[in-house]
C-alpha cells in the first residue's frame, strides 16, 4: 500500500453541497491539473469526494475521432457538458447519480506503482461493494462503456465503476466513478455518443448500486465508501 500511495491525506467532501455549488466540469478539470502540478514531496495528499454535475469526460483517443466535434454538440444537447481529460479509456457520461472519488498525492517515482495503484484501488472498492451484499467483481465486461481492466461490475453482469490514472513526473490522480443510481438521461447520451464514435456498446452493461440493492441511498453509500478509502490511506 505505502509504495504506490505515500504520505499523509486529507479529505475534501463536496458531496452535500447544493447542486448550484458543486464543480463545474471545466473547473474540476481544471483544479485536478493544477494541484497534480502544485504538488510536492512531503505535501499531504488529497483525497476527494465529488457529486458531479451532468458531465461527458472525452479521453485524448475520443478527440482524435473525425466525428468528436458532432459527438460533442450532441452530448451537450443531451444536458452534458462535454470535458476533454488527460487519461486513457474512452467517454464517461455521469451526473448527479454518479459519485467520483479522486485521490491526489505527489510520489517519487509515480509511473513505477501504476498498476499495483490501480490493484489495491480497485480491492477497496470491491470489498466495499461487498459490505452492500453485492457480488463484486473486478474486470471488463464484453462492450462496456469506458472499458477497463479494472472496471467493477456485478455479478459480470452490470458495470457499476470505473476507473482511471494520470501521471505526472511527480505526482499522480486515481480517481473512480461509481454510477450509484441508474441515470436515464447518462444511458441515452451514452447510447447516442458511442454510435457516433464508432464504438462498440452493450446498453445492458450499464448498471448502478440500487439497480443490484434497491434500497441503498446516496448518503449511505457515499458515507460507506468515504470510511473505507479514509481507513485504507491512513492504515
Amino acid at each position: 500500500m505505502k509504495g504506490a500511495f505515500i504520505g499523509s491525506f486529507r479529505g475534501i467532501d463536496d458531496t452535500e453541497l447544493p447542486a448550484e455549488s458543486r464543480p463545474i466540469p471545466g473547473d474540476y478539470e481544471a483544479w485536478v491539473r493544477t494541484t497534480l502540478a502544485s504538488l510536492r514531496p512531503r505535501d499531504e495528499g488529497i483525497v476527494r469526494f465529488v457529486r458531479p454535475r451532468p458531465t461527458a469526460a472525452f479521453s485524448l483517443q475520443d478527440t482524435l475521432h473525425p466525428h468528436y466535434k458532432s459527438v460533442q454538440n450532441q452530448v451537450l444537447a443531451h444536458g452534458f457538458a462535454p470535458v476533454e481529460r488527460s487519461t486513457g479509456g474512452r467517454l464517461a457520461i455521469f451526473d448527479e447519480n454518479a459519485l467520483v472519488i479522486s485521490i491526489l498525492a505527489a510520489h517519487p517515482d509515480p509511473r513505477e506503482h501504476i498498476i499495483e495503484r490501480y490493484q489495491i484501488f480497485a480491492n477497496i472498492l470491491a470489498n466495499t461493494l461487498m459490505l452492500f451484499g453485492i457480488d463484486a467483481r473486478i474486470g471488463e465486461l464484453p462492450y462496456e462503456y469506458c472499458p477497463g481492466r479494472f472496471s467493477l461490475n456485478a455479478s459480470g453482469r452490470l458495470k457499476l465503476a470505473g476507473m482511471a490514472q494520470r501521471i505526472s513526473r511527480t505526482s499522480f490522480q486515481i480517481e473512480a466513478l461509481i454510477c450509484v443510481t441508474r441515470s436515464p438521461p447518462a444511458c441515452t447520451a451514452l447510447a447516442a455518443a458511442y454510435a457516433g464514435l464508432e464504438l462498440q456498446y452493450d446498453p445492458h452493461t450499464y448498471g448502478s448500486l440500487t439497480d443490484v440493492q434497491p434500497t441503498l441511498d446516496y448518503g449511505q453509500i457515499k458515507t460507506t465508501f468515504k470510511d473505507a478509502v479514509t481507513a485504507a490511506l491512513s492504515g
